[in-house]
């Protein structure tokens, strides 16, 4: 149980809005056997995206260079 650190959190919210379903399964799966609570990971993964669209939480640059979601420049 406990906090989830916020890179596991961006890596399943970064496999979530690329659409890749059976990632985002695996890693959601891998979060609950390490013993995570199901409502945990949702408040938590509420909270990060609440933060981001909030502009309180920066996206650092080695998340947008792993690939993915983040990765894309959308706002030229």
């Amino acid at each position: 149980m406990g906090l989830i650190p916020d890179d596991m959190l961006l890596d399943l919210l970064d496999l979530a809005l690329s659409a890749d379903a059976v990632n985002t399964v695996r890693c959601t799966r891998e979060l609950l056997d390490l013993g995570v609570d199901a409502l945990s990971l949702v408040a938590q993964l509420a909270s990060l995206i609440t933060n981001i669209l909030g502009g309180s939480f920066e996206i650092h640059r080695e998340m947008r260079s792993k690939g993915g979601f983040f990765r894309r420049d959308l706002c030229r």
